[in-house]
This record gives C-alpha cells, sequence and structure tokens, in this order.
C-alpha cells in the first residue's frame, strides 16, 4: 500500500529523472503539484505511471517518447502543473489501452 510518502518520492523520482537538466524546473513542479493537487489525484497519476512503465506491450523507445513529449509540453504551459500532470495521466492510459484493445 502506497503512503503520502511513497507517492511524493515516486513523484520526486520520476520529475528527476525527466527534468535532470533543471532542478530548478523540478523543484517548482513538485512543489506546486503537492500544493495545488488533491493527494487522491497524485495517487490516480501514480497508479497510471507505474502501470505504463511497467507495461511490457509498450516498448522502451515509445515510453520515451511519450515522456518527452509530456515534459516538453509542461515547458511550454509552465504556469499549470496540474494540466501538466492530467495530460501525461492520460497519455498513459491512452497508450495502455490501445495495447489492451
Amino acid at each position: 500500500m502506497h503512503t503520502h510518502t511513497d507517492t511524493l518520492k515516486f513523484l520526486k523520482e520520476f520529475l528527476e529523472k525527466n527534468f535532470l537538466s533543471n532542478i530548478d524546473t523540478t523543484k517548482n513542479i513538485r512543489t506546486r503539484l503537492v500544493k495545488e493537487v488533491d493527494y487522491l489525484e497524485l495517487e490516480k497519476f501514480i497508479i497510471a505511471s507505474d502501470l505504463f512503465l511497467k507495461c511490457e506491450d509498450i516498448s522502451e523507445e515509445d515510453k520515451n517518447l511519450i515522456i518527452n513529449n509530456c515534459c516538453l509540453g509542461h515547458v511550454i504551459n509552465e504556469k499549470k502543473p496540474v494540466n501538466w500532470l492530467y495530460n501525461l495521466q492520460q497519455s498513459f492510459m491512452k497508450a495502455l489501452l490501445r495495447n489492451f484493445s
């Protein structure tokens, strides 16, 4: 069972992995998400991310492409990290659904 600490740790690691070149961006996103996003929404993101990252039917190349596109989308829309999180979660779910249909 995930705890609030586990969720925040996963979010921190995910952001650091995908925004490694910009520590300030990573901290800014994480801080704003924790302040602006309900814990349940963060938990939904963690579940979707976990399923997406562990799915063996999606190639690593496709996973990286989806994540990179979403991370680029955040740079364009930096003032709305909540929207970015939602869009990333939706991208994960769409990729999973394509592979299960």
